[in-house]
């Protein structure tokens, strides 16, 4: 069985932890990017090379978000 030291034990838990939540999206290699902060509309704008914009239905509406705008949904 290993031993983990503290150091190492917090490198461990860095590489589960936040390692994780940093990702990097390349617009151009990507078929396409929705990011849901146009803020408004029926219309989702590709932010990839191929502008493969969608359309909205249902009942999702704008909403201010942590970060600027975002689409809430219902969850159904």
């Amino acid at each position: 069985m290993m031993k983990f030291s503290g150091i190492g034990f917090l490198v461990l838990v860095y590489w589960i932890v936040a390692l994780p939540g940093v990702a990097e999206i390349d617009p151009a290699k990507a078929e396409a990017v929705w990011l849901f902060s146009d803020g408004a509309g029926r219309k989702v704008v590709d932010s990839s090379s191929h502008k493969r914009d969608g359309t909205l239905f249902g009942k999702g509406k704008w909403v201010k978000g942590k970060f600027g705008g975002g689409l809430e949904l219902n969850g159904t």
